[in-house]
């Protein structure tokens, strides 16, 4: 439940303004989820200074560079870390090892999620755009092992499982948001 509100212009993509409204909030520490366009080196950067004490969750970007598709280019389940139950499905889940020495220290994690739903719904989107002649089998080849994913960097130390309920209430969250504004 929200126990603070700051109206701020236009669309946010830098967390400076996060960060000066919990200081203006006077919070010991908080959870920021946000959207794609959040992630970007510099908002780590302000997020993970040792005088805010912010967590945060992020959903990247599919290209990202920090994603590794592994485990569904070889559709092995086994190179997952597990699954768990969300919403009546099954969501798997796998946590990359940190690449640096600076990702490990900072805590980051990166989360990839496989909705098997969430992919059949993309499939069956971009199938359609293939017979319109909108889009071509060879965008589809490219695309295939991305869909149905979610990725996450966080550093957050809940379960994975806790991580994508919490992604998935920030929709709730922003319906709110919207309900206020207008």
């Amino acid at each position: 439940t929200p126990s603070f509100f700051r109206l701020v212009p236009g669309s946010i993509r830098d967390v400076s303004t996060v960060v000066a409204s919990v200081k203006e909030a006077h919070l010991k520490e908080a959870l920021l989820i946000g959207d794609k366009g959040f992630y970007s080196e510099p908002n780590m950067a302000a997020l993970e200074d040792k005088n805010v004490n912010l967590k945060y969750i992020f959903p990247l970007k599919r290209n990202s560079t920090l994603i590794s598709y592994m485990p569904t280019r070889n559709g092995d389940r086994k190179k997952f870390d597990g699954c768990f139950r969300f919403d009546e499905r099954v969501i798997w889940f796998r946590e990359q090892k940190p690449r640096s020495r600076v990702e490990r220290e900072r805590g980051r994690r990166v989360i990839l999620f496989l909705d098997e739903r969430l992919k059949a719904e993309e499939e069956k989107d971009f199938m359609s755009h293939v017979k319109a002649g909108k889009l071509d089998m060879e965008g589809y080849f490219e695309q295939q092992f991305f869909m149905g994913t979610i990725a996450v960097v966080s550093n957050c130390l809940f379960s994975a499982q806790r991580v994508f309920e919490l992604l998935k209430e920030r929709i709730e969250v922003e319906q709110v948001f919207d309900t206020f504004k207008n």
